[in-house]
């Protein structure tokens, strides 16, 4: 008789638990692998917090002596000072991450950033660290780097960058629509792009982020240049513009200068500035009294802290001053030219006796002498700079427009740049090294190419906070070259070409301001060369 054939239970049973047992060693090694891998990641975040706080601490130092890394400065073995960068993200690093002097010797490296367009302006933080070990092999290596900046980057190829980022609930003169304005049967043609970060839309308001006022306006961009709007552009408008600009745009760029330290003036306290009280000393304009330009006309002037502003032809201010290369600081009533007999010119390099005299200046830009004559006499001493000969003249200066001092809120009927009445402005953008106060060469070596800057503060607001406008229009000869910025003030440029009425105007200009507005019936050529505009500047981390 035969029996039915059983399955051997017990085999059964030992191979389950052989491969439970596997499966169980799976697990635990994952379980152990995800679990070093997370503490692992800790390490990593703590490290990179770490080497971020220290490339910044050296970026910053570079600032406060010079904005330029190098290897000395860079070096973990000098006993001598010279490498301040490196003692900086020391320091940085042992009061961050708890480290003694030889961890940051062992797993600390520092060095100049190689990247072209940040050579000799950023410092890389190099920090190691090891993860847990993971069932007794060695540990897992972690490292980061960090490379913080504090100087000039490569330039953009960009024209215009209106910065207002638009606010509905603002007052109407700082709500972004539009930020960029054609107000004129205007002929524009820029070789740099338009970037225009105002997020207005046609549905917020019909100006919306950009409009043209004016259906006989035509714009053209070459060297595939582009509009670049965050919002949207008014209806009408974008049929005038070839190429058509490009809505909805991100990123847009971000203030281009944003990283550039205003000068510091010879009355207020000399912090958060570049250079000291006596950097720019004080200089009496008044027509009156004691002032530089009592029976001066022409009156020559010269670099320093102008309290109360720079005005020509009104009341008993001096119908023309010359201005001498560098840095102007206006603690409060702006710059303007009040009356048609109003003249300012930058003039090259020079004293009573050397270089360009104050004899010949004078002589050069007599009261007698026509508008025309003084505009070629400007033409020969200070050529505008060119593709072929980007060399500038000995004639730059910057204007930096700021309030009546420190703490207090502007004053939009005192201090504007105003250029009107028929009068005439030709200046050059700032060029360190022909400033007329050698020691300010090298200090102000980052303001080069600048022509005229607002200061950033006090900034609009949705507050009612507004800043004057920067106003070159109704019919004054406005002849400019270099870079201007507002960041927080609006700009209307146009006019008539030298008082004619309109023509063609060929212009080395370069806007950075809160709002723009093109106004007139000019031809304008907006040409683009990096070597005629200031060049970005950036503190931060910048990877």
């Amino acid at each position: 008789m035969q029996h039915p054939r059983r399955s051997d239970r017990t085999d059964a049973d030992g191979q389950i638990l052989v491969l439970f047992a596997a499966a169980m060693i799976v697990l635990l090694a994952l379980g152990a692998l995800l679990f070093s891998g997370a503490q692992a990641l800790v390490v990593r975040r703590q490290l990179q917090n770490g080497g971020d706080a220290a490339a910044l601490a050296a970026a910053n130092i570079m600032q406060v002596n010079a904005t330029t890394c190098t290897a000395a400065r860079v070096s973990a073995t000098a006993t001598d000072g010279t490498n301040d960068l490196y003692l900086a993200a020391k320091a940085s690093v042992m009061a961050n991450l708890g480290w003694t002097a030889a961890q940051v010797a062992s797993r600390m490296t520092v060095s100049c950033a190689t990247d072209s367009a940040y050579a000799g302006l950023a410092v890389t933080v190099r920090l190691t660290g090891t993860g847990p070990a993971f069932f007794g092999q060695g540990s897992i290596p972690v490292t980061t780097s960090s490379t913080g900046m504090n100087g000039q980057v490569a330039n953009g190829d960009f024209s215009v960058s209106t910065l207002d980022p638009s606010h509905t609930s603002w007052p109407a003169n700082r709500r972004g629509c539009p930020s960029f304005l054609i107000n004129g049967g205007i002929t524009a043609t820029f070789e740099g792009s338009i970037m225009v970060d105002s997020i207005c839309l046609r549905s917020d308001n019909t100006n919306a982020a950009m409009k043209a006022m004016n259906s006989a306006f035509t714009m053209t961009l070459l060297n595939d240049a582009t509009i670049r709007v965050a919002g949207e552009v008014a209806s009408g408008t974008a049929t005038h513009v070839t190429p058509a600009p490009v809505e909805h745009a991100r990123p847009i760029l971000p203030d281009p200068l944003s990283g550039l330290t205003k000068p510091c003036n010879a009355v207020d306290a000399a912090t958060n500035c570049l250079g000291t009280n006596g950097s720019l000393p004080t200089v009496n304009m008044a027509s009156t009294g004691s002032g530089i330009c009592k029976n001066q006309n022409p009156c020559i002037i010269t670099p320093g802290t102008y309290t109360g502003g720079i005005v020509a032809g009104g009341g008993s201010n001096a119908s023309t001053v010359l201005m001498r290369p560098g840095v102007y600081f206006i603690r409060g009533g702006g710059l303007t030219i009040k009356s048609g007999s109003g003249r300012i010119f930058a003039i090259p390099w020079g004293t009573s006796t050397q270089g360009y005299t104050d004899a010949t200046a004078k002589t050069d830009y007599a009261l007698a002498k026509t508008d025309v004559q003084v505009e070629q006499q400007f033409q020969t001493n200070c050529p505008t700079p060119t593709t072929a000969n980007p060399i500038p003249s000995s004639c730059g200066v910057l204007i930096y427009n700021a309030p009546s001092s420190a703490s207090s809120s502007w004053n939009t009927n005192n201090d504007p740049i105003s250029v009107g009445a028929q009068g005439l402005f030709m200046v050059r953008a700032y060029q360190p090294s022909w400033d007329t106060i050698t020691t300010n060469r090298t200090l102000f070596a980052s303001y080069k190419n600048l022509v005229f800057w607002q200061a950033r503060t006090p900034a609009p607001s949705g507050s009612g906070q507004t800043q004057p406008t920067i106003s070159m229009t109704g019919g004054g000869c406005i002849v400019l070259s270099g870079t201007g910025y507002a960041a927080g003030g609006p700009v209307d440029f146009g006019g008539g070409s030298c008082g004619s009425g309109g023509g063609d105007i060929s212009l080395k200009l370069q806007f950075i301001c809160w709002d723009l507005t093109l106004s007139g019936n000019n031809n304008f050529y907006f040409a683009y060369s990096k070597d005629w505009f200031a060049t970005p500047t950036t503190y931060g981390l910048v990877k």
